[in-house]
């Protein structure tokens, strides 16, 4: 069975995710929500990611997108093995808010070799006002 764990770990301005999961031996694809900036405290609509810490498995690529209703997600970048990026030095990689955009982050799993696979994530975004 596939796990992700997904931790708020601070809701002000900035939001940080904290998120761990398992994609299983018999599992090759998964798809999960990350992020609704809807149900954040001051109910923003949009945020932008501006920093990630990331440790992936090797056989795992892990894939970030901008959710879209109603047509294809907008792909906002993909991530495999272990680094950070901070992305505040480009002003940080922004929702492109096109028709259909929901503000919604999904992160997909793709199992490309053999065995469980495992990683962690740290996510940093920042709030979108407009």
């Amino acid at each position: 069975m596939t796990h992700f764990a997904i931790r708020l770990v601070r809701d002000a301005s900035d939001v940080d995710l904290a998120i761990t999961g398992t994609l299983p031996e018999g599992e090759k694809l998964h798809r999960k929500v990350i992020l609704e900036p809807g149900l954040l405290k001051d109910g923003c609509q949009h945020v932008k990611l501006t920093g990630i810490f990331h440790s992936i498995q090797t056989g795992l690529l892990l894939t970030l997108y901008w959710h879209t209703i109603g047509a294809k997600d907008v792909l906002m970048m993909p991530l495999e093995g272990r680094g950070i990026l901070d992305l505040t030095r480009f002003g940080g990689l922004e929702n492109p808010r096109h028709e259909g955009s929901s503000g919604m982050v999904v992160l997909v799993a793709e199992r490309l070799s053999a065995g469980a696979k495992h990683f962690a994530l740290s996510l940093e975004f920042s709030k979108q006002r407009n």
